[in-house]
Protein backbone atom coordinates (compact mmCIF):
# COMPACT_ATOMS: atom_id res chain seq x y z
CA UNK A 1 0.00 0.00 0.00
CA UNK A 2 1.44 3.35 -1.06
CA UNK A 3 0.35 6.54 0.71
CA UNK A 4 0.56 9.68 -1.42
CA UNK A 5 0.27 13.30 -0.39
CA UNK A 6 -2.02 15.42 -2.55
CA UNK A 7 0.97 17.48 -3.66
CA UNK A 8 2.54 14.60 -5.61
CA UNK A 9 -0.65 12.90 -6.73
CA UNK A 10 -0.47 14.11 -10.29
CA UNK A 11 -2.41 12.32 -13.01
CA UNK A 12 0.90 11.05 -14.35
CA UNK A 13 1.97 9.58 -10.99
CA UNK A 14 -1.43 8.01 -10.37
CA UNK A 15 -1.49 6.54 -13.89
CA UNK A 16 1.94 5.00 -13.25
CA UNK A 17 0.69 3.37 -10.04
CA UNK A 18 -2.39 2.01 -11.79
CA UNK A 19 -0.31 0.61 -14.65
CA UNK A 20 1.92 -1.15 -12.12
CA UNK A 21 -1.22 -2.47 -10.34
CA UNK A 22 -0.13 -0.83 -7.07
CA UNK A 23 -2.62 -0.09 -4.29
CA UNK A 24 -2.53 3.49 -3.07
CA UNK A 25 -4.26 5.97 -0.79
CA UNK A 26 -4.24 9.65 -1.57
CA UNK A 27 -5.51 12.75 0.15
CA UNK A 28 -7.59 14.96 -2.11
CA UNK A 29 -8.19 18.61 -1.34
CA UNK A 30 -10.85 18.88 -4.04
CA UNK A 31 -14.43 17.77 -3.61
CA UNK A 32 -15.05 14.53 -5.45
CA UNK A 33 -17.80 14.37 -8.02
CA UNK A 34 -20.45 11.67 -7.81
CA UNK A 35 -19.16 9.98 -10.97
CA UNK A 36 -15.67 9.63 -9.46
CA UNK A 37 -17.12 8.08 -6.33
CA UNK A 38 -19.18 5.64 -8.41
CA UNK A 39 -16.11 4.62 -10.44
CA UNK A 40 -14.13 3.92 -7.28
CA UNK A 41 -16.93 1.96 -5.63
CA UNK A 42 -17.44 -0.14 -8.78
CA UNK A 43 -13.89 -1.39 -8.31
CA UNK A 44 -14.71 -2.62 -4.81
CA UNK A 45 -12.98 0.27 -3.06
CA UNK A 46 -14.39 2.17 -0.11
CA UNK A 47 -14.18 5.91 0.53
CA UNK A 48 -14.44 7.58 3.90
CA UNK A 49 -14.56 11.29 4.61
CA UNK A 50 -13.40 13.16 7.71
CA UNK A 51 -16.68 12.40 9.42
CA UNK A 52 -16.25 8.67 8.69
CA UNK A 53 -19.18 8.61 6.32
Amino acid sequence: MIVIDAGIATEENLRMLREQKRDYVCVSLAKMKDRHIAEIEEKGRRLTDRERQ
